[in-house]
């Protein structure tokens, strides 16, 4: 068939129309500027909207955007709202709030008294933080001014100030499913947080829940969040995680709170992670004062305070009073491998009464006092009034200087906690009315002593029923140490040999040991086991151990993986027996391996709890010194080879911080802050020598 040139060119037209329409209208830029006072809806099909001066919506006027929507600044403005904003994008079309290329900064959006019924749901702000036009300094990129509009599903990212600003909040406020990020407050020092800043009048109930806080930088309190004045707290199911307080002002790494109001149960901080915090100050993790707070099922791990105090968490009374003001709960907190420059590489306590039962405090480490806990300030001599009851705590391999595991002035209880592997000096530096009851003291390098009690202290701690199994490898002058006239009472206890004059030479002569057990008493925690010997194949690796102290241990679990404790990759029960051969080994691999001993009231760990509770109950032992094999190991010596006498405190220093993976102190490494601790240690005890 022949088409003439007509019905050709009627054709082609027909083609052309049916594209246009399929493909509709082309979408242009709609600009926007100046006060908003007509009920309005911005829509998708007329996105982008670009603000080219400051925009206010009036009060009692609704704007609504619709989802997918691209709010653009061309420069400083703000959208300001003293009406109502409903914003509510979808995961697949998130409305966004940014400047109109990477390179243009605007100022922010502000919520004003009136705008409480305004809805923030899946939208993102960036870009904003502007410190020139519109008046007054940005402080937020979202700021919201006695507002507390919903706030939901929220990417605050890549501004240069705040990413969330909120001052006198008199109305509940929540913050649920966010991601906040890459926040920079560099422009008001003292001023506001990196992440999220909330300031309320304390009738306010503020919730974080469910959000990642994570990469925000501020040269005030709280790199992460700063929360104060509220009427009760939330923090839950967070990773609040590489933030950073800086500058002399920079308390609180992760978290800085202050002033809060209502009972320890009212503020909780529940199921978060907090990792890589740091503070240039105290509190690389968590900074709190002067508040009650219930601290529980957290992970706190590689936080830092560079300065001075608290490398997980800092607890102070700021305001020097004589009054207790500061009260916590902490339980069941997994809290490792932090690092304090000065007192209290895990916890700081300066002032207040608080209650520390079921965590795990591993690996953490202070250039001075306190690896675990530190409740002083400055030296021995500087009390203040505080309080702890410390009870079913695992305090395993930390460092310092002095008191290795715990440094506590004031009055207190510590009770059936297991203290394993630490270094330093003295493994518990005690002042006060103290009581030591039902605890097991295993293999802990003391240069000096495992319990030290300074001159001048009054009244004396009391150290009964406990268990004492010295490192046999690592002498040290007294088990128990007292430095004062009286007698300090040390009955009861086990002190791992009942030869009288080997007794007497373990204990300084200030110290009443009468009453010591014949045998290891069976009520405190299980002491960690012992490897001895460890031979390998290509594919393999047989462990050999010595039987447990305590009569009532009725087997061991066998542990290993890639990574040490408290990150197991593997697990077995290995009954009664005291050697095993694991098969199945990848050349190609590292491993680490570990014992723990348990008695016949061992049940199933928790699931979905960052703790073993078997270990804190007492019921399963730490685990052993690791041992670590090299992938090389396995690969060169194919034809088998044995590693042996395995308990050297170096060898142990030097597994514990040999390739863990973690985050730490610029330049140093777990295992260097371990040996330059030990070496403080030995040079210390020789100058006193």
């Amino acid at each position: 068939m022949v088409i003439t040139g007509i019905r050709a060119l009627r054709i082609l037209t027909l083609v052309i129309l049916l594209t246009l329409c399929l493909a509709g209208p082309a979408q242009a830029a709609t600009a926007v500027s100046g006060v908003i006072n007509r009920d309005s809806t911005w829509t998708q099909q007329n996105s982008p909207y670009v603000i080219e001066a400051d925009v206010t919506i009036a009060a009692q006027i609704i704007l609504t955007i619709e989802a997918g929507v691209q709010v653009q600044f061309s420069g400083p403005y703000w959208l300001k709202v003293e009406g109502t904003l409903v914003a509510q994008g979808s995961a697949d079309a998130p409305i966004e709030f940014r400047g109109s290329d990477l390179n243009t900064y605007w100022h922010r959006l502000e919520f004003l008294p009136g705008s409480d019924a305004s809805i923030l749901r899946y939208v993102s702000i960036s870009n904003a933080g502007a410190t020139s036009g519109s008046g007054s300094q940005a402080y937020g990129a979202l700021y919201l001014a006695a507002s507390s509009p919903q706030l939901s599903h929220l990417h605050i990212y890549n501004n240069k100030v705040t990413g969330l600003f909120a001052e006198n909040i008199s109305a509940d406020l929540t913050l649920s499913d966010c991601d906040i990020a890459n926040n920079a407050n560099q422009t008001i020092a003292g001023v506001g947080a990196g992440g999220i800043f909330v300031e309320g009048t304390n009738s306010a109930n503020i919730t974080v829940r469910d959000s990642i806080i994570h990469d925000n930088r501020s040269n005030s309190h709280g790199g992460g969040l700063y929360i104060s004045g509220a009427a009760s707290l939330l923090i839950e199911n967070n990773r609040i995680a590489n933030n950073y307080a800086e500058s002399m002002f920079g308390y609180g790494g992760g978290l800085y709170l202050a002033n809060l109001g209502g009972v320890a149960a009212q503020n909780s901080i529940a199921g978060n992670t907090i990792v890589n915090n740091t503070a240039d100050k105290d509190g690389g993790g968590i900074w709190m004062d002067e508040s009650q707070v219930t601290i529980n099922d957290n992970v706190l791990q590689a936080n830092m305070a560079l300065d001075s105090q608290g490398g997980a968490l800092y607890i102070g009374d700021t305001s020097n009073q004589d009054t207790i003001s500061a009260v916590s709960n902490i339980y069941h907190n997994l809290v490792f491998d932090n690092y304090s420059l000065e007192l209290g590489g895990a916890i700081y306590i300066e002032n207040g009464s608080h209650t520390i039962a079921g965590n795990v405090l591993y690996a953490n480490t202070a250039d001075d006092d306190g690896g675990a806990i530190a409740n002083e300030q400055g030296g021995a001599l500087m009390m203040r009034a505080g309080q702890i009851t410390f009870s079913n705590n695992v305090v395993a391999e930390n460092a310092a200087s002095n008191g290795g595991a715990i440094s506590i002035i004031g009055s207190g209880n510590l009770s059936n906690n297991s203290f394993a592997h630490n270094v330093s000096r003295h493994i518990l530096r005690l002042a006060g009315n103290i009581t030591v009851h039902g605890n097991t003291f295993a293999d802990n390098a003391g240069e000096l002593s495992i319990v030290f009690v300074p001159p001048q202290s009054a009244p004396l701690p009391v150290v009964n029923n406990n268990n004492f199994f010295p490192d046999e490898a690592y002498s040290m002058a007294y088990l128990v140490d007292n430095l004062n006239t009286p007698l300090l009472n040390a009955q009861s206890n086990w002190w791992g040999t009942i030869d009288e004059i080997e007794l007497a030479a373990q204990v300084s002569p200030t110290i009443d040991y009468s009453g010591y057990t014949l045998e290891a008493l069976t009520d405190t925690p299980i002491a960690p086991p012992k490897i001895t010997d460890i031979t390998y194949t290509a594919d393999s690796a047989s462990l050999v151990w010595a039987p447990a102290n305590e009569a009532d241990v009725v087997g061991y679990k066998v542990y290993w993986g890639e990574n040490p404790a408290p990150q197991w990759d593997h697990v077995m029960d290995a009954g009664a027996n005291t050697a095993i051969i694991l098969s199945g080994l990848m050349p190609d691999k590292a491993y680490y391996f570990a014992l723990t001993a348990y008695d016949d009231g061992l049940s199933d760990d928790l699931i979905g709890t960052p703790v073993n509770e078997n270990q804190l109950s007492g019921k399963e032992s730490w685990y052993s010194r690791p041992v670590y094999l090299p992938q090389q190991e396995l690969q060169n010596n194919s034809g088998g080879g044995a590693i042996s006498n395995l308990s050297g405190l170096l060898l142990f220093v030097y597994q514990i911080g040999a390739n863990l993976g973690r985050n730490t102190p610029p330049g140093a490494s777990f295992r260097r802050r371990s040996l330059r601790i030990l070496k403080k240690v030995l040079r210390n005890s020789r100058q006193t020598a």
